[in-house]
């Protein structure tokens, strides 16, 4: 049944479209507002400006905000430098108007066609907030997500699921109060929210249900990318409360060959996280022009439990991008050496 998109009741009775209807329009809007900062906003809005909209993006804390800190803060300066997105962070909407509705069906090339909506918005923390107002002729909602579980009747078939979250299931995906159903995908609770983790997830119940398996989803090492220019993809933890946590291991793409020949040196880093004093991968961000292929390397070697110090001594192909993920593993062992007095 998957999921459908949420919606801020401020917005009721107002023309916005989700990513289901966006690409339906008929005409470039002048101005967009995009209301969400995760990875569906992003995706779309850079997509936009580069279309030509003048776009905005509302991000109700920061954006990537279950992201690393500094991967984040360089996707948002390439967003804004390269592709004149601006951005208001810590937004609450206030009030939001239909200056215009728009026809049922637009025309063409026809900018009258398109709805007009105004945003009243307050941003920023405490002192330093100010009330901002705004007009577009396309709202953007990428507020996230809800589980398609209302009007199945599941009640009756006695499978349990929460409105928010999704169907309960346990660790070989069946349900928790019916186990002759299993469910996948993302009318699942507590799982990731991407089409490859559904297929992942499909896997799981064709071998347990048919062939009396056991895999376990808790198994599962799922990556995610974001498919914006640079890519920005992650697996694992990435965020931490402290810095202490974790050994942290970077490269940037500045002296990377690879980057240097394809003129992406300002854009891009690998960051690779591991247990305090070990070299055992807990987590890896990505910002590169491949960082979607480049991540599966992390992921397998988290899957397998091959350490960094491993991925190190792995002879990677040059000039690539993910000679980035093998100088990761070098920065371990070289900081194991023995000084030579």
């Amino acid at each position: 049944t998957g999921g459908c998109p949420s919606t801020p009741d401020v917005l009721k009775g107002v023309p916005y479209v989700t990513n289901e209807q966006l690409f339906n329009l008929q005409t470039l809007p002048p101005r967009m507002v995009v209301y969400g900062a995760g990875v569906i906003a992003l995706e779309m809005a850079q997509a936009f400006a580069a279309f030509g909209s003048k776009v905005t993006i509302l991000a109700r804390s920061t954006l990537l905000s279950n992201g690393d800190v500094e991967a984040r803060e360089m996707v948002k300066s390439i967003l804004e430098e390269e592709d004149g997105i601006a951005f208001l962070e810590y937004v609450e909407v206030s009030e939001v108007t239909t200056l215009r509705e728009g026809l049922a069906t637009q025309i063409e090339g026809d900018v009258e066609s398109l709805p007009l909506v105004k945003l009243t918005v307050k941003s920023g923390k405490g002192e330093d907030s100010t009330t901002t107002e705004l007009e577009c002729e396309c709202l953007l909602v990428a507020t996230g997500r809800l589980p398609n579980v209302h009007n199945l009747n599941l009640e009756k078939a006695n499978v349990q699921y929460d409105e928010k979250k999704g169907v309960l299931i346990n660790d070989v995906a069946q349900s928790t109060s019916n186990p002759n159903v299993y469910a996948v995908g993302d009318c699942v609770a507590n799982v990731p929210r991407l089409t490859h983790m559904s297929g992942e997830m499909a896997k799981v119940v064709v071998q347990n249900a048919l062939f009396e398996d056991t895999w376990k989803v808790s198994s599962l090492v799922v990556p995610a990318c974001m498919y914006t220019e640079p890519e920005y993809a992650t697996v694992g933890k990435v965020k931490f409360t402290s810095p202490e946590e974790v050994d942290v291991y970077t490269t940037t793409l500045e002296h990377n060959d690879r980057a240097i020949l394809d003129g992406d040196t300002n854009q891009g880093m690998v960051k690779i996280c591991c247990a305090k004093g070990t070299d055992t991968i807990v987590g890896c961000t990505i910002v590169a022009p491949r960082a979607g292929e480049m991540i599966n390397e992390v992921s397998l070697a988290m899957k397998y439990g091959i350490g960094l110090g491993q991925v190190g001594r792995n002879i990677h192909c040059y000039p690539t991008t993910g000679e980035a993920i093998m100088m990761c593993g070098l920065q371990f062992i070289n900081a194991r050496w023995k000084r030579l007095d």
